[in-house]
């Protein structure tokens, strides 16, 4: 089973070309923001509302850029 952190970094690699600071910017939060969710030595779980900005952000991403 992948945790959540695992599933984020699968989405930044395969929607946003492995661009931390793209996926960042789609959804609005720091980049800073992204790497604690995704290092190794501070591995931070995103809140809900992250989540949802997540979701939200990547779906419009994925619209703006499938046209």
């Amino acid at each position: 089973m992948t945790t959540i952190n695992e599933r984020l970094q699968i989405i930044i690699d395969k929607i946003f070309d492995r661009n931390k600071a793209k996926f960042a910017k789609a959804i609005g939060i720091a980049p800073t923001s992204v790497s604690n969710y995704l290092s190794e030595k501070r591995k931070s779980t995103p809140s809900a509302d992250i989540l949802e900005k997540e979701q939200n952000g990547t779906k419009a991403f994925k619209a703006e850029n499938d046209k």
